[in-house]
């Protein structure tokens, strides 16, 4: 799959045809979540291969010098340790040159940073909300954004830096629990497509969300424990016909999609307190924002 953008011809023909399939699209990948597993020694003895390699640590950070942390370059390479080292060396040379070693304090000082940080509907501030069994949850609702007015007012690649802004305190996040827990725990994701419209149809923002996903792949593997898909309007088959080819195999089987009765599955590993009641939690302030975004960075519609 290239990594240019959405050609109108692309964007055209999908969008013309609006004929829903007639498969169920109750859930993709295994709807329940997988048991958090630690390495075998065989695997971990790969881990400590890599780490010795001079080449790998040549380059790298002080959190990948951790068995865990270094598994998931080896993972997303089916433990094949010539395509892992590559990967990896390739993550760390693009960190470099883009200067991402950096990003968590450089960004902060955009002169939007704080507006954006208030109007996005996510649970990225709260950084509390953790499975029953350690893994940190996020909680996004994109269907209450207003991409057009968002894009008109912050150009595209900004708006990269600050997803990839929120990747790195996902990523530290993790690295803390590693060690303060002695095993990888990875992410869990809950998405909530409530809202979800033709306004996001919006080609600059699916290029956005291309980008950003081909990124990720390259440079933050197995960030993703599990990603719920939940509350899907009719509009979602037609964009999940545009988006699902920029994941591979394993991604894709990370995902479910959860039309209805997904409140019990998040309500088995989660707490009520630190569950959304949107979700069918009992909290009403982990998620707060979206609406409309006008150039002064103001709300000034929000959406039910």
């Amino acid at each position: 799959m290239s990594n240019s953008s959405i050609s109108s011809s692309d964007f055209e023909s999908i969008t013309s045809n609006e004929e829903s399939s007639s498969e169920s699209s109750e859930y993709l990948g295994k709807k329940y979540l997988p048991e958090l597993k630690d390495l075998t020694d065989e695997q971990k003895e790969m881990c400590r291969e890599m780490l010795e390699r001079e080449d790998v640590r040549s380059v790298m950070r002080e959190m990948d010098n951790n068995i865990y942390m270094i598994s998931r370059w080896l993972i997303a390479r089916n433990w094949d340790m010539e395509k892992a080292v590559e990967m990896f060396i390739n993550t760390m040379n693009w960190r470099e040159e883009n200067n991402i070693n950096t990003l968590l304090e450089d960004l902060q000082e955009h002169p939007k940073f704080e507006i954006l940080r208030d109007y996005w509907p996510s649970s990225q501030a709260h950084r509390d909300i953790l499975t029953h069994d350690g893994s940190p949850v996020f909680y996004e609702r994109v269907g209450m954004t207003d991409p057009k007015s968002v894009l008109n007012d912050i150009p595209l690649e900004e708006l990269i830096s600050f997803h990839l802004y929120d990747q790195e305190l996902r990523e530290k996040q993790i690295y803390d629990l590693c060690i303060e827990r002695g095993y990888y725990t990875g992410a869990i994701f809950v998405q909530d497509l409530t809202g979800l419209g033709w306004k996001h149809m919006y080609k600059p923002a699916l290029n956005l969300l291309q980008k950003s996903t081909y990124m990720d792949a390259d440079n933050y593997p197995e960030l993703i424990r599990k990603l719920y898909i939940v509350n899907c309007p009719h509009v979602f088959q037609i964009i999940w016909k545009i988006i699902s080819p920029w994941f591979d195999k394993k991604s894709l089987e990370k995902m479910s999609i959860i039309t209805s009765g997904y409140e019990d599955e998040l309500l088995s590993f989660i707490d009520a307190d630190k569950l959304p009641d949107f979700l069918g939690g009992n909290s009403t302030d982990i998620v707060t924002g979206g609406g409309v975004y006008d150039d002064r960075g103001k709300k000034i519609k929000m959406y039910a």
